[in-house]
């Protein structure tokens, strides 16, 4: 995620792309039935326990544990600056992300965080945590268990099978807003390419 920093000029940017990230992520999040908190009030936390997700069964395990049995010390949090605000979120994303991997059973990289952020600036489809659900579902169900093969197709770049990623993400597309897949898929590539 670090890397991605580098694409934005200035701090402000990278910490609205991660905000909007995040809000999203919480949303998958909820949707799934994990209660947690912020991204970035859970990186705090993370940072303040002396458990690790290692020493849990799963990260739901460890979110709860993050989100019931550790506090949150108010007076620092309020006093972070906008940078370590955004290193936490990040690390409350991972866990986050980590937990929606073991829910959904697929790969949840980093990137695919930017691409959901950017495509919810598009405005071409709905970028709400139970299509975002029903889409990673019907992927898996259809091969793709890897969600950086949606960032590679969407790309054009990669080295994973961009067809067939590329037909079963129009599938999938087409379960969400029947009759539409080709054209949102062929519309979020045309921005996202440039």
């Amino acid at each position: 995620m670090l890397e991605l920093s580098e694409k934005y000029p200035s701090i402000a940017g990278f910490a609205q792309m991660i905000d909007k990230a995040a809000d999203i992520m919480g949303d998958i999040l909820y949707a799934l039935g994990i209660s947690a908190d912020s991204a970035d009030v859970m990186g705090v936390k993370a940072a303040q326990a002396d458990k690790g997700v290692n020493d849990f069964d799963n990260v739901e395990e460890y979110i709860s544990y993050l989100k019931n049995e550790i506090d949150l010390d108010k007076e620092k949090f309020d006093a972070l600056s906008e940078g370590e605000r955004v290193a936490y979120s990040i690390t409350g994303m991972a866990i986050g992300a980590g937990a929606i991997s073991e829910k959904l059973g697929m790969e949840i990289p980093a990137d695919v965080v930017e691409l959901i952020s950017q495509i919810a600036e598009i405005g071409k489809i709905a970028v709400e945590a139970k299509e975002i659900i029903s889409l990673a579902i019907s992927l898996k169900d259809k091969g793709v268990d890897n969600l950086s093969d949606v960032l590679d197709c969407v790309k054009g770049e990669g080295k994973s099978d961009r067809l067939k990623t590329g037909e079963a993400l129009v599938n999938a597309l087409d379960e969400v807003n029947p009759g539409k897949g080709n054209d949102i898929l062929n519309e979020i590539i045309d921005e996202i390419r440039g």
